[in-house]
C-alpha cells in the first residue's frame, strides 16, 4: 500500500509553541516511532532524496519524492524489492547489495486535531540528535492559494512560525555525518 499524504507546512517546534498547543488541547494520539534507515555507505539513495527505513510495528517503507514537496511512502514489499533490485528484503540481502544501516532515530510523536487542521509534532531526544519539528496539514485541501492562506492564518493565531526546517533524517546527517551532508547539499538534494 502506498501512502500519498498531502504535504504539510513544517515549523521548528519550540518548547514555547509545544506548550501553547498543549494548553489548547491534549494530543488525540501519542506514540513512539523507532526508525532504522539504510543506504549505501556513500548515501546513493539520499543523494536522490530517497529513503529506505524499517519502522518498528509497521515494517519496511521507502520514501520517494512526489514532485510536490511531499513523499510517496511505499510499503509494498514487492515494489520496494523491485526499486532496489533485490530478490528478498531482509538485512542479509541488503548487506549483499551494499546497503548498511546509516542511522537509528527514535521519536516521540503526537497528533492534534484542531479546528480544520491536523498538527503533528515530532520530538527526537537521543544522545546523537536533539531536534523537534511540527507540521500543519489541513483536514481538507482547497486551492493552493486558499489553503496556504488558511494555514498561515491558523499558524499565526497559534504563535507558530512556518519556517520549513530540515527533515529529521537530513538533520541527523548534518549533525552526525557533516562531510556527507555537505556533499549531498552541494548536489542540491536538500537545503
Amino acid at each position: 500500500m502506498d501512502d500519498l499524504r498531502a504535504p504539510g507546512w513544517k515549523f521548528t517546534l519550540t518548547e514555547g509553541n509545544l506548550r501553547a498547543i498543549r494548553c489548547i488541547k491534549k494530543p488525540d494520539k501519542e506514540f513512539r516511532n523507532t526508525d532504522t534507515y539504510y543506504d549505501t555507505e556513500s548515501l546513493n539513495m539520499a543523494q536522490i532524496d530517497q529513503w529506505l527505513r524499517y519502522r518498528m510495528d509497521i515494517g519496511w517503507q521507502m520514501k520517494i519524492p512526489n514532485g510536490t514537496g511531499g513523499y510517496v511512502r511505499v510499503s509494498d514489499i514487492g515494489k520496494i524489492k523491485m526499486a532496489l533490485g533485490l530478490s528478498d528484503l531482509c538485512i542479509s540481502s541488503l548487506k549483499e547489495a551494499g546497503y548498511v544501516k546509516i542511522m537509528d532515530i527514535v521519536s516521540e510523536r503526537a497528533i492534534y486535531f484542531m479546528d480544520d487542521f491536523i498538527i503533528r509534532t515530532y520530538v527526537v531526544d537521543q544522545a546523537d540528535l536533539k531536534y523537534s519539528i511540527g507540521e500543519i496539514t489541513p483536514k481538507v485541501m482547497g486551492s493552493v492559494l486558499s489553503t496556504d492562506d488558511r494555514v498561515m492564518s491558523f499558524a499565526g493565531k497559534n504563535g507558530i512560525v512556518i519556517d520549513e526546517p530540515r527533515r529529521i533524517v537530513v538533520e541527523y546527517l548534518r549533525v552526525n555525518r557533516p562531510d556527507d551532508f555537505l556533499i549531498i547539499k552541494t548536489i542540491g538534494t536538500f537545503k
